[in-house]
């Protein structure tokens, strides 16, 4: 009998439980010289090139708090910005998201999140990017970089680049370079 009782209230639980909200985004636009992301909510961001002149953004953000996250993709007078914020001021949320993004070979990027990894690949330009912890990992670049995490590895290759990699909690990888 109390085996019984226990799958019952084990099945009441799990089904009681709350689900893990899911947010996702997709949006395809014309690309500009420069491309800013700016996750405020933190996340990875995953940027690779395509054979195209349009960026295309699919994001998914998961957690308890994911229906929370606000994420807006606008023109400026250089290129595009794609920003992801709190749509609600609370002290403590919880969700973790990756933002993934094909771009034209050619085109600048001024990257920012504050917690999660960025890998960028292929892409010729200028590259500015920061995340408040995760690593990084750069391949196949052209160009200027500056690049730095305050707590994660390194890692840099296969790149005909000129500029600056720094890591506060990490090593920095350099290979082919």
């Amino acid at each position: 009998m109390n085996t019984r009782v226990i799958a019952f209230l084990t099945v009441c639980l799990a089904l009681a439980a709350p689900a893990h909200a899911a947010k996702t985004f997709s949006e395809q636009v014309d690309a500009g010289e420069r491309l800013r992301v700016d996750l405020q909510t933190g996340g990875a961001i995953h940027i690779e090139t395509w054979g195209d002149d349009q960026i295309s953004f699919d994001a998914e953000f998961r957690g308890v708090d994911a229906d929370d996250v606000e994420i807006a993709v606008r023109r400026t007078s250089r290129g595009v910005e794609l920003v992801s914020r709190w749509a609600t001021d609370r002290a403590r949320r919880s969700s973790s998201g990756i933002v993934r993004i094909r771009v034209p070979e050619r085109i600048d990027l001024d990257l920012n999140t504050t917690g999660g990894e960025l890998k960028v690949h292929g892409v010729d330009g200028d590259i500015a990017a920061e995340t408040m912890g995760g690593a990084v990992e750069l391949e196949g670049l052209r160009g200027t970089i500056d690049v730095t995490t305050k707590g994660g590895h390194i890692r840099l290759h296969s790149s005909e680049v000129s500029g600056r990699v720094e890591t506060m909690g990490g090593h920095i990888g350099l290979e082919d370079i």
